[in-house]
């Protein structure tokens, strides 16, 4: 059976290629050969110029770095970088260190705020009437004396108080010595509250006051009292971390946006500084004679 269906294959492959030479033969020469008669008939198609190559670089050329990502490289252009000291992170090798900014304020100060006036001196009468005798304060702030006696209302460069009495009295010291203690009592308006003063300052043990300067300025500008205190300056955003008096140090936290646009944040423990001193007047040149 299987012989039988090769010769029939076999049979039908020798009749097509038979067919397919009859029809060659057969047909007319200008069929066959047609292709070879005919011109090429349309518009020829429009010479395209040749480009020509570029010399070849010796090397890659240094990439360009944009300002709002210093990371992009061209193709094929290894990524060189460099450890950042003063940012704590790599940087592109070819950027220049960033300029170092100042923190730009500086603490002058760390105490304990005194009470604002102190007395200065008591003035008795002959009589030894309390009501006749006057009392001399000093206003610390201001540097100016404030006089009165026991009942009167003093109200002057922003303060107002009402002296309420006095007390004059010899006391122990410490050395064994009798010595003179004299106690004014005041009332505070702006406060509120009533004051016993004497002639050292009257000192507030339980707040505190850090106050802060431009750096190379001994002007303050600022005065903070705990931690959680914010102060807006022109190099930046400030932030009370925290305050050690006992060590007089005072934790300070800056943000401030560089020139590409990044926040940037940095940490210094600022200690009290020596202010620094006005600058002299410039003198003025004799007239010409």
């Amino acid at each position: 059976m299987s012989q039988n269906s090769a010769r029939l294959g076999l049979g039908v492959a020798v009749l097509v290629a038979a067919a397919g030479i009859a029809f060659f033969f057969l047909s007319p020469v200008d069929v066959r050969f047609s292709t070879q008669d005919k011109k090429p008939a349309g518009e020829a198609y429009a010479a395209f110029p040749t480009p020509v190559d570029a010399e070849h670089a010796p090397s890659w050329d240094k990439p360009v770095y944009p300002e709002d990502n210093n990371w992009k490289y061209d193709l094929f252009t290894p990524v060189g970088i460099r450890w950042e000291t003063s940012e704590n992170q790599y940087a592109p090798e070819g950027d220049k260190p960033p300029a170092i900014v100042p923190f730009g304020i500086q603490l002058i100060a760390l105490k304990h705020p005194h009470y604002r006036y102190r007395l200065s001196a008591l003035v008795e009468s002959e009589t030894h009437k309390a009501g006749e005798s006057t009392i001399v304060l000093n206003d610390t702030q201001t540097g100016s004396p404030l006089r009165g006696k026991v009942g009167d209302t003093i109200e002057k460069d922003g303060g107002k108080i009402r002296i309420l009495g006095y007390e004059n009295k010899l006391v122990q010291s410490a050395d064994g010595a009798r010595v003179r203690d004299t106690v004014v009592k005041v009332k505070d308006f702006r406060l509120n509250k009533e004051f016993e003063v004497r002639q050292t300052p009257l000192v507030f043990v339980d707040k505190i006051d850090a106050v802060f300067a431009v750096e190379g300025s001994a002007a303050p500008v600022w005065t903070a009292h705990a931690a959680g205190d914010k102060f807006e300056g022109e190099a930046g955003s400030y932030l009370i971390k925290d305050i050690d008096f006992e060590t007089q140090s005072v934790t300070v936290a800056k943000t401030w946006t560089d020139e590409k646009r990044k926040v940037k944040t940095e940490t210094k423990d600022l200690r009290p500084q020596v202010p620094v001193p006005p600058a002299p007047a410039t003198p003025k040149s004799a007239p010409a004679k």
